[in-house]
This record gives C-alpha cells, sequence and structure tokens, in this order.
C-alpha cells in the first residue's frame, strides 16, 4: 500500500501527463462534483496545479468518448465492456488510455472519430455497465483519490 506522500506523488505524475496531452483539469470533492463554477467552459491552464484537493475532473472535448464501465451492472466481470468495444470494432486488448476508478470500474478513453454513432451521453441498451461520456461532461482524473481509494493507469 502506498504512503499517502507516494499517492500524492503518482497524482501529480498523472496531472502533468494529462496537461501534456492538452486536457483541461479542475479541482473536484469528494463526491467528485466540480469545486469551480462554469468548470465546462474553462481554458486549457498548462500550469494546472492541486495543492489541497486529492481529486480533478478532466474536461471531454469533441474528439473525447469515454467509456465508464461499472463491473456492479454486469452479468459477468468485463462481458458487456468487451462486448461494446467489439461491436465498435476494437480488438482485444485495446490499445489507449484506461484508468481503474474507485468502485474497480473504468474509464476507456477513446477518440469520437472512431465511434461517431455514439453521439450522446446514456447508457447504452443492453449494455447497462456501461456509460457514455462525451464533450460537456467530464471524468475523474488518473491520480485521485475518492474516498481513500486511488484512480490508476491500467494501460497508456
Amino acid at each position: 500500500m502506498k504512503t499517502f506522500k507516494e499517492q500524492v506523488k503518482y497524482r501529480n505524475s498523472c496531472i502533468a501527463e494529462y496537461i501534456d496531452s492538452g486536457y483541461t483539469l479542475f479541482p473536484c470533492a469528494q463526491n467528485k462534483k466540480p469545486l469551480v463554477k462554469g468548470w465546462n467552459k474553462l481554458a486549457f491552464n498548462p500550469n494546472f496545479a492541486l495543492d489541497t484537493q486529492l481529486a480533478f475532473g478532466v474536461q471531454l472535448t469533441a474528439l473525447d468518448m469515454v467509456l465508464d464501465y461499472d463491473f456492479r451492472r454486469d452479468d459477468t466481470y468485463l462481458r458487456q465492456l468487451k462486448e461494446f468495444l467489439k461491436l465498435l470494432g476494437y480488438s482485444s486488448p485495446i490499445q489507449t488510455l484506461i484508468v481503474s476508478t474507485a468502485n474497480n470500474g473504468c474509464h476507456i478513453y477513446l477518440r469520437k472519430s472512431a465511434v461517431k454513432m455514439l453521439a450522446a451521453s446514456f447508457y447504452v441498451p443492453d449494455y447497462p455497465a456501461i456509460e457514455v461520456k462525451r464533450q460537456g461532461q467530464y471524468v475523474i482524473g488518473a491520480g485521485s483519490i475518492i474516498n481513500g481509494v486511488q484512480y490508476k493507469i491500467i494501460r497508456r
């Protein structure tokens, strides 16, 4: 188990990766709610830093689509996710950023151009374990600590 200092160091390295990739970040509370009004209108800040907050949000752009997978809604762990990615034309293992979440789910970052048919945020019919997130929305970033559990990058 990592010490708090090690967790903060990991969080800061994840923040640097998001910034290097051009993502706009903002601080969030432990309930995952943004602490900044107008978070969805923020401009990219290459000097973003978190000093006191343990969690941060990643603002999604027009090209981003994140599949938010919740294993608790799947009858067989990862079945729905594997089937849905195959339906979208992805083969295993998928080569993209995947982040584990506080509830043992994951966020799979995709480029929207590859999956144009998914234009809005919604739970996918026949795939209740998957929520599609897009521009105008956010996900909690890798390195964030929610209720003592750290979001971790499991694949780059």
